[in-house]
């Protein structure tokens, strides 16, 4: 004859269901030892404040935006000269690049600078920043 026989394997590793029994025997102990209960109530609330307390939280914190900047140097020009030659067509083919927020620049007697703003999701290496402008 042949028997059927269900073979059983343990559960490991595994959450299984909280019985009734686990529960009533939590509740059990709650009420056998309200000292102890009370003390881990405390101690938790205790660390919390502790915590808060300790921890720094800025509603603003201080994040420094990305900023490429190009310096120029063209010795003798004037500031109207620097702007109309070079600031002007590089301001517009920084703003065309993915990723900027705002260009501004300066032209000074010989020299110009223009800053590229960039959005905080954009991660540029130097050399990166550098590649973009010169392919561009």
């Amino acid at each position: 004859m042949l028997a059927l026989v269900k073979e059983t394997t343990p559960i490991i590793g595994k959450n299984k269901p909280t019985s009734r029994a686990d529960m009533n025997n939590l509740i059990k102990f709650a009420i056998e030892r309200p000292v102890a209960v009370m003390a881990v109530i405390i101690l938790t609330v205790m660390f919390g404040i502790v915590s808060s307390q300790v921890i720094p939280i800025q509603m603003s914190p201080d994040i420094e935006k990305p900023i490429l900047q190009v310096r120029m140097n063209w010795s003798g020009a004037s500031p109207e000269d620097v702007d109309r030659e070079i600031v002007s067509r590089l301001e517009t083919e920084l703003s065309g690049l993915n990723g900027v927020e705002d260009v501004a620049s300066r032209s000074d007697t010989g020299r110009a600078r223009v800053k590229q703003f960039l959005k905080m999701k954009i991660c540029l290496q130097k050399q990166d920043g550098l590649h973009l402008i010169k392919w561009k």
